[in-house]
């Protein structure tokens, strides 16, 4: 076999092999491209899923975030007009005519335990309606009950008016109506949102 012969030959043989290296090369990259966009959109699939999960979170965040706010305005408007409420019925009290008045605190003091010896303390700006014979009509009444008659009238500058303070001793009983609604304010709140906004306990 001459020289040229076997150059040929191997030229030949090495463009087979070369061939047949390039076909293998061409399907395993054929491959590892099916593989890579495979994992892309398995990758893809995930990442909007995760998307879709953050999304949905996000989006329940806001919604709660919201709700919490308006229950926390609803609440502070409840509060304000419960407040309001307190207010107006507070000087509806405070501004009573001076007949209704004077029957009112009556009333107040004859319902309470009183031993006949107490002071009743007023604030100065009842003295008007109160100096004429007030403390005399719930003495007579508590002589009639067979109690000592001996109520003591006062009047303190430093009271607001409305109300009373009665003292025992060194006991007072503060009957004025801002303590009394503020007293009983807990359950007057119930009562007033109740009313206001039709709540149950």
């Amino acid at each position: 076999m001459s020289l040229e012969s076997i150059i040929a030959k191997i030229e030949a043989e090495s463009r087979a092999q070369g061939q047949a290296v390039l076909q293998r090369a061409r399907e395993q990259a054929g491959q590892l491209l099916d593989e890579a966009r495979q994992q892309a959109e398995t990758a893809r699939k995930t990442a909007l899923e995760k998307g879709e999960r953050q999304a949905k979170y996000l989006a329940r965040r806001l919604v709660q975030a919201a709700e919490l706010k308006a229950r926390k305005q609803l609440l502070q408007l409840k509060q304000e007009l419960v407040q309001e409420v307190f207010q107006a019925a507070l000087e509806k009290l405070e501004k009573l005519p001076p007949a209704e008045y004077r029957l009112l605190l009556r009333r107040m003091l004859l319902a309470q335990e009183l031993s006949g010896a107490e002071q009743v303390i007023c604030s100065a700006a009842d003295r008007r309606i109160l100096a004429d014979g007030f403390i005399g009509e719930i003495n007579a009444e508590l002589k009639r009950r067979g109690l000592p008659a001996a109520l003591q009238l006062q009047f303190d500058e430093r009271l607001g008016r409305g109300g009373f303070i009665l003292r025992r001793g060194k006991v007072e009983n503060n009957n004025t109506f801002g303590a009394m609604l503020r007293a009983g304010r807990d359950e007057l709140e119930l009562e007033v949102a109740r009313a206001l906004f039709g709540e149950q306990e």
